[in-house]
């Protein structure tokens, strides 16, 4: 925010108090002159002290705002208020997992997705999409290159809707990577 000594950028000041650039523009051409209040330096304004304690008697009235008084904390310790969000957030969370025994229902799975394996089929002229089975039903999986994807392979995928699948696993680089799972190497 501070320049020089004594200097403030007019876009840092509206940035640190929380006001439109727009407001303090209005404020510099109503109340202020150029070269004693202000200076543009390329540009960007940079305002004088005078300047600084003017704006905020206009915005503030003659006293600016004091932040509420809260009991001293120690530097390293986290915000009381933020404690208690988290604690919060940990306990709906632990709530929503806990089975309703009389209803027999399962909790929903915080982890994400589930992940399906899918079986390499068939590339398509776009790309970024190969076809593969997921037990007998040919599905679409998005991936970010098809080049060194080959026939049989193993696919771990992720459901996104209807009959596509997003391919989440790492991409297979080289012929290294096609080789295939469960298959052993060296001939008959």
């Amino acid at each position: 925010m501070k320049n020089e000594e004594n200097e403030y950028s007019e876009k840092d000041l509206a940035a640190s108090m929380g006001v439109d650039r727009d407001l303090l523009r209005q404020i510099r051409q109503a109340k202020f002159k150029e070269g004693e209040d202000f200076r543009k330096k390329g540009r960007a304004i940079i305002l004088t002290e005078k300047a600084l304690h003017t704006i905020k008697k206009v915005l503030f009235g003659k006293k600016p705002p004091q932040p509420a008084e809260r009991p001293p904390v120690a530097p390293d310790a986290p915000d009381p208020e933020m404690v208690e969000a988290y604690e919060d957030t940990i306990e709906q969370a632990a709530q929503k997992a806990r089975i309703d025994e009389n209803s027999g229902k399962k909790p929903p799975l915080l982890l994400g997705p589930e992940v399906h394996t899918l079986i390499m089929h068939k590339k398509y002229r776009n790309k970024r999409i190969i076809g593969a089975y997921l037990g007998d039903k040919l599905m679409r999986v998005e991936v970010r290159n098809s080049h060194h994807f080959k026939r049989g392979m193993e696919l771990p995928c992720v459901h996104v809707q209807q009959d596509l699948y997003k391919f989440v696993g790492k991409a297979p680089r080289g012929p290294k990577a096609l080789r295939f799972p469960g298959v052993e190497e060296g001939g008959e």
